[in-house]
């Protein structure tokens, strides 16, 4: 068991350690009368390629993981590399009219997490079912891979809205509070015949910045960014929009710290684990794996480019105001995830209760469905709710998933 927590160990050592569709706003021909409009919302994407809804479950709960929860994952690696991605928003805006419009001016603060990782299938089988299967043989611990930014976003945007064309620019400071870079470019395992003694080769680099307290406005680095938007309605009942988000930049002044593993060790003397059908190492701590392993320098400075997130769909109103079906393209600037195309159907019950159910395929997992609500209150609240990881609920062989999301908005 030793052995995998020294894998892991090494990377937390090196390391010093998600939005979906867009919503089709039934309720806007309303509130856009009003003068202000307050809003509050939050948003989640989060997906695996290959890790099952129950493993996933049992490890964020710290419960035991059963070893069929474990084979579940492995089969269906099918040859793919183990994808994990994240985005999470929440924030608060307020946006006033301009004059009799139809223009409003706002100010927005969100807090903003983007997360992905990407890691070979042999890591996984190591950190969770021990090397005893290796015996003899390999082991790959590349790709290991892991991108990290939380960044605070202060903004002020402009929009316009009529019944035909409507658009909107935001531009933002960004404080960060955490920023990770990590990468391999070489590493394996090699276990000999009867756990003797095993050979690591490792290539390890990481960067990585993090507030030395947890004050609202002490960041370890700043940028800007900007957001656009725009939605046309060619016909009475058919429209098309083009987003652009997370245009922009972080930098750092000195505030870096980044670390090397480029070794080749060989550990003999490894016992047999009865218990844990695995190998062990004696290994102290983290401290030693330092001292053995890792180069460190800090005070370093860096310019990094945002993931930029480009949207575009189509929509159209099959029975005017009652029945809306809409399709979605999204790409994000990332080595780890595929397009991901979307499919929605909203149906409108009434002037204060709407109802709707997505499909979507691609992102960093496959396939995802769920619904989304919203209503109206006294044309003086509007709230809408949306999960679509119904599949994830449903059988717990499915890959992981955790998309959704809810905005309130209050109007006056």
């Amino acid at each position: 068991m030793k052995l995998f927590c020294t894998i892991w160990m090494l990377v937390f050592c090196i390391c010093d350690i998600s939005a979906q569709w867009k919503s089709s706003d039934y309720f806007k021909e309303i509130y856009k009368q009003q003068d202000k409009i307050l809003s509050v919302a939050v948003d989640n994407h989060f997906a695996s390629n290959t890790i099952v809804s129950s493993f996933a479950w049992n490890y964020l709960r710290g419960n035991y993981i059963s070893e069929s929860e474990k084979d579940d994952c492995i089969s269906n690696f099918n040859n793919e590399q183990i994808r994990v991605g994240e985005r999470f928003k929440t924030g608060i805006s307020i946006y006033k009219k301009l004059g009799e419009g139809p223009y409003f001016f706002g100010l927005e603060y969100s807090e903003n997490v983007f997360y992905e990782t990407r890691v070979h299938n042999d890591l996984f089988s190591l950190l969770f079912k021990g090397n005893k299967s290796f015996e003899g043989k390999s082991a790959s611990l590349n790709p290991m891979e892991i991108k990290l930014f939380h960044y605070a976003a202060f903004k002020a945007g402009i929009s316009k809205q009529t019944d035909k064309f409507s658009f909107y620019c935001k531009l933002a400071y960004l404080g960060s509070k955490n920023y990770l870079d990590l990468k391999s470019t070489k590493g394996s395992l090699y276990t000999e015949p009867d756990g003797r003694a095993i050979d690591i080769n490792l290539n390890l680099i990481s960067v990585n910045s993090k507030r030395t307290s947890d004050g609202f406005l002490n960041f370890s680095g700043s940028g800007v960014q900007s957001e656009f938007g725009l939605d046309y309605k060619f016909s009475s009942s058919t429209g098309l929009y083009f987003e652009l988000d997370n245009l922009g930049y972080i930098k750092w002044n000195k505030e870096l710290v980044q670390r090397k593993v480029d070794t080749s060790y060989h550990f003999e003397g490894i016992l047999i684990s009865g218990i844990l059908d695995s190998f062990s190492l004696d290994i102290k701590d983290a401290e030693e794996l330092k001292s053995r392993f890792i180069i460190e320098q800090g005070g370093l400075s860096k310019r990094v480019n945002l993931p930029v997130l480009f949207k575009s769909g189509i929509y159209h109103d099959l029975i005017p105001d009652f029945l809306r079906l809409g399709l979605q393209y999204q790409y994000i600037q990332s080595d780890y995830a595929d397009p991901l195309w979307s499919g929605l159907v909203d149906i409108k019950l009434n002037s204060k209760f709407m109802l709707g159910a997505e499909a979507s395929y691609g992102g960093y997992g496959k396939f995802n469905f769920g619904f989304k609500t919203g209503f109206n209150l006294f044309k003086l609240l509007y709230a809408e709710a949306y999960f679509n990881s119904l599949n994830s609920l449903l059988t717990s062989k499915e890959p992981y998933t955790f998309i959704g999301g809810a905005v309130a908005r209050l109007a006056f």
